[in-house]
């Protein structure tokens, strides 16, 4: 029979260090028949695995490793049975740490779960100790340590939570499909009342207006703009706010981009006041404000910018379903 023969892996670098000659493979016969139980054990797992200088052998069943002592390159069988007596003291160590270290982690992660499983049931899928929880898988356990006390109390606050969510959903949907059927009813109030008052405004409007609708060439936008005009008739023939233009800013501040914004008025002078009130008493069910329209140049980075500024009042009203609105320049008798 062939004796039983460890093949070592010595790299050129440990070689040097350990004082050999030589590298590459290195064969020390062991004899299992002097050694101890726990001798052996660390032998089987060390002839299992690759073996070098530095050799990592698993200590559980679920891969945790440990690195044994430096393998004695040089003192024959006697020094490899001391090193297999301190590798075995090596992995009973590790053993019992990561037996300590597991506990402590599993007995922190039950803590974890039963603190959970004690908060008031919510109506949610839970995520943190529940779908992987109620799996049907063995062991039920966290890093080895048993578990399987809390399976049950986990799986039925799981599926008390899921049928609250299904109950919350069923809910929601109904409250959306009831909120929906009322959007869709008023949408559809509002089409129709928004259509006899077209009518009714069409039966108003001047003869010219119902033949074109007789044969179906009045849009509905002209008879809303008749419909606007008849809206603003009791303000006569008041000037109505012109637009600023890029032109009216260079000309002003010199040549640029222009930027415009427009914001309510904080200041008025008297014949503003006047003509918000000339408009107040004519449409008294309108909204009026005085309003500003700011030029400046974009490129401008001072504190204060210079700026070109026209106001104008605005006046808004709601007439049945349209909301119309229209500016009027705040100076009626020239430009500002």
């Amino acid at each position: 029979m062939t004796p039983i023969t460890i093949t070592i892996n010595v790299s050129q670098v440990e070689a040097i260090e350990a004082g050999l000659d030589t590298h590459g493979e290195m064969k020390v016969v062991v004899r299992p028949s002097d050694l101890d139980q726990r001798q052996r054990e660390v032998l089987a797992q060390v002839c299992k695995s690759s073996m070098s200088p530095s050799p990592m052998v698993p200590i559980d069943s679920i891969g945790a490793l440990v690195r044994l002592p430096h393998f004695p390159l040089r003192g024959g069988e006697v020094a490899v049975r001391e090193w297999l007596t301190e590798a075995a003291n090596v992995v009973e160590k590790s053993k019992a740490d990561l037996l300590v270290s597991r506990a402590k982690v599993a007995t922190e992660y039950r803590a974890k779960i039963e603190q959970w499983l004690s908060t008031p049931d919510e109506p949610r899928n839970p995520t943190a100790f529940g779908l992987s929880w109620v799996e049907d898988r063995e062991p039920y356990n966290y890093n080895g340590v048993d578990l399987a006390d809390l399976k049950h109390a986990v799986a039925a606050k799981v599926e008390r939570t899921r049928v609250m969510a299904l109950e919350r959903n069923s809910k929601e949907k109904a409250c959306r499909k009831a909120t929906e059927e009322v959007e869709r009813t008023e949408a559809a109030a509002k089409v129709a009342r928004r259509t006899a008052q077209l009518e009714a405004a069409l039966t108003r409007a001047p003869g010219l207006y119902r033949r074109r609708a007789a044969w179906g060439l009045l849009p509905d936008d002209d008879l809303i703009n008749l419909l606007r005009d008849q809206t603003f008739a009791p303000l006569g023939d008041l000037l109505r706010y012109v637009r600023m233009t890029d032109e009216d800013v260079n000309e002003t501040l010199g040549l640029g981009k222009v930027e415009f914004i427009t914001r309510n008025a904080d200041t008025a002078e008297e014949e503003e006041i006047v003509l918000m009130e000339q408009i107040e008493a004519a449409m008294p069910d309108a909204s009026v404000k005085l309003r500003e329209h700011v030029g400046y140049l974009a490129e401008n980075n001072a504190e204060i910018d210079p700026e070109v500024v026209r106001r104008s009042v605005r006046v808004s009203i709601k007439v049945g379903e349209f909301d119309f609105s229209r500016e009027f320049a705040a100076r009626q008798l020239g430009e500002s």
